[in-house]
């Protein structure tokens, strides 16, 4: 083995023990919310989503294996900051809830998937890692994420205005006036959106998809059409 793939086999065992280290707090979290349906919740996010391994985004904020949780972790832990500095009388119930389920709309959505370009150096045609966005239940972006979380716990009104409009000035602009009236009516919808946007662009990285060398792209393309004729 060459140096360069012990390198590759040493960081990928890496971000495996940090992606089960960060589930293993997020899930002790969880168990400790007071809330019917928290053991059916934590069930679905263990064996029916792609929680614990998804990317937060395709190619912006934390868009690798794991992103997703991390991103969230993210989100809880300004939170939580943000709660004891404005005094917002927040539970850790209700921090955890939103913080943790506000991206439940990403699950299994993003399927792993292979490009081509060209090499801007050598000019050669190569293969790089990509996502495919495979959206089943086209339900919107925080409304999803509303709608997913209340089929296992209730949400408190607070809770659904902070899930639902975490996104915050990115919401399209005649949401606006809705999105600033959830504001006046809880002021922990925006903690909660300043927070998802800090956790972004302050917290978290944009990395570089990994490369594949030509071949390994036209075999990839070949598999992947004799799977989906079967």
């Amino acid at each position: 083995m060459s140096d360069l793939s012990e390198l590759k086999e040493l960081t990928k065992a890496k971000e495996a023990k940090d992606r089960q280290e960060m589930q293993d707090k997020i899930i002790g979290r969880l168990k400790s919310v007071n809330r019917d349906g928290i053991d059916d919740l934590i069930k679905y996010l263990l064996e029916d989503t792609d929680y614990f391994i998804a990317p937060a985004s395709t190619k912006f904020h934390s868009n690798f294996d794991g992103g997703l949780a991390l991103h969230s972790d993210n989100v809880v832990e300004l939170l939580i900051k943000k709660n004891n500095q404005y005094k917002l009388g927040l539970s850790n119930d209700t921090i955890y809830l939103t913080g943790y389920l506000h991206d439940l709309c990403k699950c299994n959505l993003y399927e792993k998937d292979m490009r081509l370009k060209k090499d801007e150096m050598t000019g050669k045609w190569i293969g790089y890692a990509s996502y495919e966005i495979n959206e089943n239940l086209p339900l919107g972006h925080g409304e999803k994420s509303v709608i997913l979380a209340q089929q296992y716990v209730k949400l408190t009104l607070e809770e659904c205005l902070m899930i639902r409009w975490h996104m915050g000035a990115y919401v399209p602009k005649e949401e606006h006036r809705d999105y600033n009236k959830a504001i006046e009516m809880f002021k922990s919808v925006l903690a909660f959106s300043n927070s998802d946007a800090e956790a972004s662009h302050f917290m978290e990285e944009i990395r570089e998809p990994e490369i594949y060398p030509i071949e390994e792209y036209n075999k990839y393309v070949k598999e992947k059409a004799l799977n989906k004729n079967k």
